[in-house]
């Protein structure tokens, strides 16, 4: 018999980033800190031999595709070739139904077992919609999770907008794996 074939979505908030009151610029072109970089990149290389990234999908704002670039360099160490995608459901403004969209057609069709291998979809996004999203997933209210930056939420899908929830970290506990 074979094994399942699961696809577990690993919700990552982006790493701390440059302060929005005192950066010069676009709110989209604040760029990860460099503590931001150190504790997302650990961060990162503590899930990626638990949960290897099979695709990164990020947001297309800068601190959040530093974040995923993280994540793609995290699953090279366990020699793993992520593919990385952008989209706008994923900014700070995108909402539910765009991003179920994007998923049940542009993601998962290109998810496909391969020796019975699991499927480790990473998303990097912005408060407030990626703990909405999250909580939208397990069927809890959506004002009811906050993830801090950084930090981590990992489901297993069960259709493209339902799924059951496996962990909620905060980047502290990730980092005392």
């Amino acid at each position: 018999m074979a094994e399942e074939h699961r696809i577990h979505l690993i919700f990552f908030r982006h790493g701390i980033a440059a302060d929005r009151e005192t950066f010069v610029g676009n709110d989209s072109d604040r760029p990860l800190t460099a503590e931001g970089v150190a504790k997302t990149s650990k961060i990162a290389e503590k899930l990626a031999p638990l949960y290897p990234p099979s695709i990164v999908i990020t947001s297309e704002l800068v601190r959040a595709k530093e974040t995923a670039d993280l994540i793609v360099e995290a699953a090279d160490q366990v020699d793993k070739k992520a593919r990385r995608f952008e989209t706008s459901c994923l900014n700070p403004e995108g909402t539910w139904s765009p991003w179920v969209e994007y998923l049940s057609h542009k993601v998962l069709p290109q998810v496909e077992a391969e020796d019975g291998e699991d499927s480790n979809i990473y998303l990097t996004g912005h408060e407030p919609n990626i703990s909405e999203f999250f909580a939208r997933y397990i069927r809890a209210a959506e004002d009811s999770i906050t993830f801090k930056k950084a930090g981590v939420g990992i489901i297993r899908l069960e259709s493209a907008d339902k799924g059951r929830m496996l962990a909620l970290l905060t980047p502290k506990l990730v980092l005392n794996l």
